[in-house]
C-alpha cells in the first residue's frame, strides 16, 4: 500500500505509545505522517514498516533500503540483533502485523462518523460499493479499494481516513475463524450489514457452522 494516501500527522513517541513500540533511536517529537510496507518503493525519507508473514519477511531486506536514506524503520524486537547499521529513527515492537492493526485502530477513533461494516459470503463488494455510491452523494466515504478487505488490506484503508471524510464503510473478509472479530475491533463499526451465510470457503472453515 502507498503511504502516500495517508496524512496520520502524529510524532514518533505517539506513534510508539499507540502501537506499544520501543523507540530505539531517534527523538520522540520526530514528525510521523506516513509510512511504506514495499522496500521496493521506498524513498528517501521515509519511514518502513517491515511486515512478516508465513512465506515473506520484509526485515531479510531492511539493510538495503539504508543507501535510499530511508528516515526510520518499524521492525519486530526479535529481529533488531541482525542489524549493524540502523537509519535515524527505529521503532521496535513485539509483532509488526499486531502493531499495523493497533495503529489503524488508533486513527480510526480520532473520527467520529457514522461507519458501516459489510461481511458475509458472498456480495461484499458489491453491497459495500452500493453503500458508498448512495452515502458519496451526501459527503465525502472513505471505503476500501477494491476487496483490501483482510488482516492486511483493512488497516491501511482506516489509515487513509481524514478529517473532509463524513462517511465510512469497509468491507472485512475473513479466510479463518476469528477473522471477523478481529476486524470489527480495528474498524469498530456504528453498524455492520451481514449479506448472508454459505458454505464458502470452507476449505478454510471446515463446515458451515465454524462460518456461524
Amino acid at each position: 500500500m502507498d503511504g502516500n494516501y495517508m496524512n496520520l500527522n502524529i510524532d514518533l513517541k505517539t506513534l510508539a505509545e499507540a502501537i506499544n513500540g520501543k523507540i530505539i533511536k531517534g527523538s520522540g517529537n520526530i514528525p510521523f505522517n506516513s509510512f511504506e510496507t514495499d522496500f521496493r518503493k521506498i524513498k528517501a525519507g521515509d519511514f518502513l514498516l517491515a511486515l512478516k508473514g508465513k512465506k515473506y519477511n520484509a526485515h531479510d531486506f531492511l539493510q538495503n533500503t539504508l543507501s535510499a536514506e530511508i528516515k526510520g524503520w518499524i521492525i519486530n524486537e526479535g529481529e533488531l540483533p541482525k542489524f549493524a547499521n540502523l537509519p535515524d529513527c527505529v521503532i521496535a515492537v513485539e509483532d509488526t502485523l499486531k502493531s499495523l492493526h493497533k495503529l489503524a485502530s488508533f486513527h480510526r477513533n480520532k473520527f467520529d462518523i457514522p461507519l458501516i461494516s459489510v461481511t458475509g459470503s458472498n456480495g461484499k463488494t458489491t453491497v459495500k460499493q452500493m453503500i458508498y455510491s448512495i452515502l458519496s452523494q451526501k459527503g465525502l466515504t472513505c471505503a476500501n479499494k477494491g476487496n483490501f478487505n483482510n488482516q492486511y488490506g483493512l488497516p491501511f484503508s482506516l489509515l487513509e481516513l481524514n478529517l473532509k471524510h463524513k462517511f465510512g464503510v469497509f468491507e472485512l473478509g475473513a479466510s479463518r475463524q476469528g477473522d471477523i472479530e478481529e476486524l470489527g475491533a480495528i474498524a469498530k463499526p456504528n453498524t455492520a450489514i451481514i449479506t448472508n451465510i454459505a458454505p464458502a470457503h470452507l476449505e478454510f472453515f471446515g463446515d458451515i457452522e465454524t462460518i456461524y
